[in-house]
């Protein structure tokens, strides 16, 4: 029986959207060019071979859609307040941007890639020591009331992170989750948020008089990094008088609460070392789902700073709902301008 003009035409439409041999082989190279570029942390190559994956094949491969999607859903890396509130801004210090420079044998690999290969042993030694104290202290204290329960409750905050590397979002039930997050993440994550803030500083974005809002704030590791950077400037040059506000929104309250008890532990053993710091904190436990219903009990200010670490959820629905809210809340203005992380 002859097949009718529809049927022919969309024969030769399913015949042209499917891939030649050659297609699927550059497909197949590409993607694997693409995976190799994002685990060097070469963003713009993996850009750029996505574009070229586009023009080669479709659909793309599952990776490769994930990657798109990232790039379209995700903020704007940097994004600056118009104002800040105060005109007496640091005037970047060529010794100091060498001395940090030479410390953390920073090196740009990349456009956006810097490569960090050192540390500051003056500021992030106090801060490890500081924290092995800290932790050992609470440990010892909690395995002498109950050493079966303190044993069951630790196992199981270990479990409970590790499914991060799996993609499994924790439910930080377990008392000591806290303690277990600090040992694990509180070091690196100071270490990166010490040189985002020094980028901002080398930049000369950064003023006496300041404001900071932190949303999935954790125990408060922007604040550790800002601190640190500021402690290391003032060994090399003399710093103005500082007034800084830093505002905290958190889900999980033994999180923030223990991070605040750490912070008051190495303000006071640093103090003999290193010139102290004045923070001025805020702190609000609040759910990033109940943000749109709830932002009235935050402070009616403008904030110089929005940093933003990792609200964004492994689960694919949760990820969703959290960056509709996270765009409908900038789309109306309930949230200042700032700069994520």
């Amino acid at each position: 029986m002859p097949k009718t003009p529809f049927e022919k035409r969309r024969k030769l439409t399913q015949s042209a959207q499917s891939p030649t041999l050659s297609a699927k082989v550059r497909g197949y190279w590409l993607t694997l060019a693409l995976t190799i570029a994002l685990w060097r942390g070469q963003v713009n190559r993996a850009k750029q071979l996505l574009f070229e994956l586009k023009r080669t094949i479709r659909p793309l491969p599952p990776f490769a859609q994930w990657f798109d999607r990232i790039q379209q859903d995700r903020p704007p890396r940097v994004t600056l307040a118009p104002t800040l509130k105060s005109d007496a801004y640091f005037v970047a210090d060529r010794e100091v941007i060498r001395d940090i420079t030479q410390r953390f044998q920073l090196q740009e690999r990349d456009a956006g890639l810097v490569q960090c290969r050192g540390i500051d042993d003056r500021v992030f030694s106090a801060l490890e020591a500081c924290l092995s104290d800290f932790i050992r202290h609470a440990f010892e204290t909690r395995k002498r009331q109950n050493p079966q329960r303190f044993a069951d409750e630790l196992h199981r905050a270990i479990v409970d992170l590790d499914g991060l590397k799996r993609g499994i979002d924790p439910d930080y039930s377990s008392p000591q989750m806290p303690y277990v997050y600090l040992t694990q993440y509180l070091l690196e994550n100071t270490y990166s948020t010490y040189l985002a803030w020094f980028w901002m500083y080398q930049r000369g974005l950064l003023s006496a008089k300041f404001s900071v809002l932190d949303l999935a704030a954790g125990p408060g590791t922007v604040a550790f990094g800002l601190s640190l950077l500021l402690q290391s400037i003032g060994q090399t040059i003399a710093l103005p008088e500082l007034h800084i506000s830093y505002t905290s929104i958190e889900k999980q309250e033994h999180l923030q609460f223990r991070g605040l008890q750490f912070w008051r532990y190495f303000s006071a053993e640093a103090a003999v070392r290193l010139r102290p710091i004045g923070l001025f904190f805020q702190f609000h436990t609040l759910d990033l789902f109940q943000y749109l219903d709830r932002s009235n009990l935050l402070p009616d200010q403008r904030f110089d700073f929005l940093t933003i670490s990792h609200c964004f959820f492994a689960d694919a629905d949760r990820y969703e709902r959290s960056m509709a809210i996270y765009r409908k809340s900038s789309a109306i203005g309930s949230l200042p301008m700032g700069w994520s992380c």
